[in-house]
């Protein structure tokens, strides 16, 4: 599934790098006329001085920083299907994308910098690797159809146990009563008659007692919900020289989110092409630094996509899994959709370490 439009005019690597990060703007460029990454060959500073050469390579890593071979590993050992790129890839077009996406309108109009600043592919200071395809995690439908098999037996089994049981305790019952008036007959029916009543009492008091028993069976176990996530997925590594770089990064992010969990953008007052996001925070618990949860709606053309992702940052390095999905999730849905997705990240963050 792909989350730009069919026409797009930007090479296939460059627009899924955007989506990888959930970036609105980027889907917005896939329509633009501009130089692409890919096609250009000039540097961004002037051709020929020794700064726009220097600024034609991306950096090598400093501080804390991974070389892109060490991020590629990793991303091609948990997907090895995917498409890989990297800083290297964008680097050199960077500023021309930059430049495009200062053009974009945003309502409302504060949460254009924060839009902007997601969409650049390689944020300031940082480097990245990219995974785009379909190398999820294979065990997790394995083990959400497990689950869902395990549960559907264990729920079968404990009914027919209780009305086994129901059943066997009626009859065992029932025969005691009669015995206990076949005795009471050969005796001459001398019994005090209040001994019937008690005995219809405790009867009643017994049916109730089972009934609101199989009550609180029906109420108790409800069926769990379950997310068939498909197997595409879309990552994203980005490594700081130290911590408190990525803290900041990571922050921003956070901080942006909250305040423009709904926008509209476009390229321009005059283009009628307008995009409509909007974001919904996901609990997610992590013994990483940092983490958040989130699924996400794009709106264009008459067509909307949905996602759902997972950030997660731990020391100077920090990881998205994002996964398409057909269609909007519930809130129990989408908890148990980051949970997996969490999982996935964590894996991949404690590889970086």
């Amino acid at each position: 599934m792909t989350f730009f439009p069919a026409s797009s005019a930007v090479p296939p690597r460059r627009a899924r790098a955007g989506i990888t990060l959930g970036l609105l703007a980027m889907v917005l460029l896939t329509g633009c006329e501009t130089a692409t990454v890919e096609d250009s060959t000039e540097p961004a500073a002037d051709a020929g001085s020794s700064a726009g050469d220097s600024e034609a390579q991306a950096p090598e890593p400093t501080g804390n920083q991974l070389s892109h071979e060490d991020m590629r590993a990793q991303l091609e050992a948990r997907y090895p299907e995917a498409t890989l790129t990297d800083t290297d890839d964008y680097w050199s077009g960077l500023r021309d994308i930059e430049t495009e996406l200062q053009k974009l309108v945003v309502d409302p109009p504060e949460c254009k910098q924060y839009v902007v600043r997601s969409a650049v592919p390689v944020p300031a200071g940082a480097l990245v690797a990219f995974a785009d395809g379909t190398g999820g995690s294979e065990s997790g439908g394995d083990a959400e159809s497990g689950g869902e098999a395990e549960s559907g037996g264990d729920a079968e089994e404990p009914e027919a146990s209780d009305s086994d049981s129901g059943a066997a305790i009626e009859l065992a019952s029932t025969e005691e009563d009669s015995a206990e008036g076949s005795e009471g007959g050969d005796s001459g029916g001398e019994e005090d008659p209040s001994d019937s009543a008690e005995d219809g009492d405790a009867e009643d008091a017994g049916d109730s007692e089972d009934s609101e028993q199989d009550g609180k069976d029906s109420e108790e176990e409800p069926e769990p919900v379950t997310v068939d996530l498909p197997a595409e997925r879309q990552a994203v590594i980005y490594t700081f020289p130290d911590w408190r770089a990525a803290e900041s990064h990571f922050t921003a992010e956070q901080d942006g989110l909250d305040e423009c969990d709904s926008y509209t953008a476009q390229r321009s007052a005059d283009d009628a092409v307008e995009t409509s996001t909007s974001i919904d925070r996901v609990d997610l618990s992590s013994d990483a630094d940092a983490a958040f949860g989130i699924t996400r709606r794009i709106s264009s053309a008459g067509e909307t996509e949905h996602s759902a992702a997972v950030t997660l940052r731990t020391g100077s390095q920090i990881v998205t899994v994002m996964v398409p999905l057909q269609d909007s999730l519930s809130e129990e849905e989408a908890e148990v959709a980051v949970v997996e997705l969490e999982e996935e990240a964590a894996d991949l963050l404690a590889s970086l370490e």
